[in-house]
């Protein structure tokens, strides 16, 4: 993560599970889900959570690229 960062503005990261923590905790943006939320919260890492990954895609498009038109 650490050679990522150095070569990205940016790093986006999701994850679910305790072997994500270490990656999730470096990444600029963190998108958790099942057991990785509470891995984060005993950290103090800010995530946003998600149930299916295309809630990431719709996140991307409203916040981050700005919305789509087909």
């Amino acid at each position: 993560m650490d050679k990522i960062k150095d070569e990205y503005e940016t790093v986006y990261f999701a994850g679910d599970s305790r072997p994500d923590v270490e990656a999730a905790s470096k990444a600029h943006l963190t998108f958790a889900r099942y057991k990785l939320p509470g891995c984060l919260k005993k950290i103090g890492k800010d995530f946003i959570e998600f149930d299916w990954y295309k809630e990431i895609d719709t996140y991307m498009e409203e916040n981050v690229w700005g919305v789509r038109t087909l």
